[in-house]
């Protein structure tokens, strides 16, 4: 896993289980970071769904950032801030 994934990290509270996950999918904090900052978002009635998609890394590429490396990353995050998951879709 890469980085540092303390809460203060991503500005969210996280879940043993997204901990979890990231370490297992080599998910890092600043992924997840980059992910709530350029991700194209859905509402839901209590969860975020974010995900990094092909608008995610042209709005990234205009402020510099390559975000093909992390490409289809997608997080769940709670209404309150709560990090549950991570993973990358097909």
């Amino acid at each position: 896993m890469h980085g540092n994934n303390s809460i203060y990290a991503i500005g969210l509270s996280q879940t043993n289980h997204s901990l979890s996950r990231m370490q297992e999918r080599h998910i890092s904090s600043r992924d997840i970071s980059l992910a709530q900052r350029y991700g194209s978002e859905e509402d839901s009635q209590s969860d975020r769904k974010v995900t990094v998609d092909l608008s995610a890394c042209d709005i990234a590429s205009e402020d510099g950032i390559d975000l093909i490396k992390i490409y289809g990353l997608t997080i769940i995050v709670t209404n309150d801030g709560v990090l549950k998951t991570a993973y990358y879709s097909d």
